[in-house]
């Protein structure tokens, strides 16, 4: 007890309340503890283990596996069942019909080809024998159709009158059948899908241009040696030294229209009729169908001819087929024609 305090006025000690009260350190500063030296941590103790046994492995940490969350497929993303192979499926169809007593069908018959070529062939070997004249057989040159043949089927019904004009002497040659077989005939069979652009330019290039006025010049030069030979010049004679100059200008005008008449229709029918029928079902080689039926038609002719439609046709269908346009041709032919009518008449 401390002299001078009155031991009833002591205030009793305040007692910390259960929450706030703090569990008391174990270790007790000791006096010589230095100032500000940290208490020494606060020992742990072993947990004892129930049962003996080896020491545990060590664990080693769980690799994390990112979970990418797979997207959402919708119907029209769904992929598509993987398509038997067409050689597969034809094998089987084979070996099928074949267990079932049927033979193996290998060959597809192209029977839009065959009716076209056998068309073609049928009106030109029919043109071969009406132009030659041929009577071994019958009378083929009754068969040639001319507008004075016109006429004479048209006279009972309409008169005479008007069809006076078809006996003019310009028409004298105008070939009606060719006309019609080559042309008229193929142009409406080919006339519900006609391809416009065969005949135009659109589908030309620059160079084609020049092209054309090369192969125009070399058509002029080539039509020039009917006059120096003696093969050409006998089947392509010059016209009489006494004729006058009417008469001659009379006969050139018929020649223009005996080339209008058959000219346009002999490409239509070689260069879009037969090309694109053999060019669809033979795409590699089947062009060289025209250059054959060109070359076979001009038989007819001196060899030097038919040798020079062979390597005209193979230039000319080969940049017919790529270009898909018939123009440069039907102009080069029509070139070569009419020079050549100028060299009868002059």
């Amino acid at each position: 007890m401390t002299p001078g305090k009155d031991p009833a006025k002591k205030k009793p000690a305040r007692k910390a309340s259960p929450a706030r009260r703090k569990p008391a350190d174990p270790h007790q500063p000791d006096l010589f503890d230095l100032a500000g030296e940290t208490p020494p941590a606060k020992p742990k103790r072993p947990r004892a283990k129930k049962s003996p046994g080896p020491p545990a492995a060590e664990k080693k940490p769980k690799a994390v596996t990112k979970v990418v969350p797979a997207p959402r497929q919708t119907p029209a993303a769904s992929p598509a069942p993987a398509a038997r192979p067409a050689a597969a499926d034809k094998s089987r169809r084979m070996e099928a019909d074949y267990a079932g007593g049927t033979p193996p069908s290998t060959v597809h018959v192209p029977y839009l080809f065959l009716a076209v070529a056998a068309y073609v062939a049928v009106v030109l070997v029919y043109d071969t024998f009406v132009t030659r004249g041929d009577v071994r057989t019958i009378n083929w040159s009754a068969f040639a159709w001319r507008p004075a043949h016109l006429a004479d089927l048209l006279q009972p019904f309409a008169g005479q009158g008007p069809t006076k004009w078809l006996r003019a002497p310009l028409l004298e040659r105008f070939d009606l059948f060719k006309l019609t077989a080559w042309g008229l005939i193929p142009f409406l069979l080919c006339l519900w899908r006609l391809d416009t652009g065969w005949f135009g330019t659109s589908r030309w290039k620059r160079s084609d241009r020049t092209l054309l006025l090369v192969c125009c010049v070399m058509a002029v030069a080539a039509v020039g040696l009917v006059r120096f030979v003696p093969q050409l010049a006998e089947i392509y004679p010059p016209a009489p030294s006494g004729w006058t100059f009417s008469k001659r200008l009379l006969m050139f005008g018929g020649g223009l229209l005996w080339v209008v008449s058959w000219l346009p229709a002999y490409e239509f029918l070689h260069r879009y009729f037969l090309l694109r029928r053999v060019a669809a079902d033979f795409p590699k080689y089947g062009w060289l169908v025209v250059p054959l039926s060109d070359t076979l038609y001009h038989l007819q002719k001196p060899p030097l001819e038919a040798a020079g439609m062979l390597v005209f046709s193979l230039l000319a269908t080969w940049w017919t087929l790529k270009r898909r346009n018939l123009l440069l041709p039907l102009l080069v032919h029509l070139v070569i024609e009419v020079v050549l009518q100028i060299l009868l008449v002059v």
